[in-house]
């Protein structure tokens, strides 16, 4: 998605997932302890990417992880 510091927000494409920064990111959630937060990262020269920014009340719709929040979110319900 495009930055809406630059008007309305534009889907570029799917992003390839990177191992690396998927773990650190998972360890940011898990030390964290947050849930359905959405991190904002910008990318370098050297191609390196940097979280500039955590999202606690992110906005979904429209970016195809509304079923994976979803899920995600029934996960962490206490069973009836």
């Amino acid at each position: 998605m495009t930055s809406k510091l630059y008007g309305p927000k534009r889907f570029l494409s799917h992003a390839r997932a990177r191992p690396r920064l998927t773990a650190r990111l998972r360890h940011l959630v898990e030390q964290a302890d947050l849930r359905g937060v959405g991190v904002d990262f910008v990318k370098d020269d050297q191609n390196r990417f940097w979280a500039i920014d955590v999202n606690l009340a992110a906005g979904y719709r429209n970016t195809g992880l509304e079923p994976a929040l979803y899920e995600s979110i029934i996960a962490c319900l206490p069973d009836q």
